[in-house]
C-alpha cells in the first residue's frame, strides 16, 4: 500500500476494496464472523442444547 495515504484512506480501501489482499482478507474475516454468528443463532434455537448451554450462548 502506498504510505502517503492517510489511515482513514487506507482503512477505506481495506474495507471497501475486495481487490486487494488486505481487502479479501478483511472480506474473509467478516464472511466468517457472519457464519459463525448464523451457525450459533441456529443452535441455540435447538431447546436441548439451549437448556444444557444457555449460559455459554449468553
Amino acid at each position: 500500500m502506498d504510505t502517503s495515504l492517510s489511515r482513514r484512506e487506507r482503512l477505506h480501501i481495506v474495507i471497501f476494496e475486495a481487490n486487494t489482499p488486505a481487502g479479501r482478507t478483511f472480506d474473509k474475516i467478516v464472511l466468517v464472523a457472519i457464519l459463525l454468528s448464523l451457525l450459533v443463532t441456529v443452535i441455540d434455537s435447538i431447546e436441548s442444547i439451549h437448556r444444557d448451554y444457555a449460559m455459554l450462548f449468553a
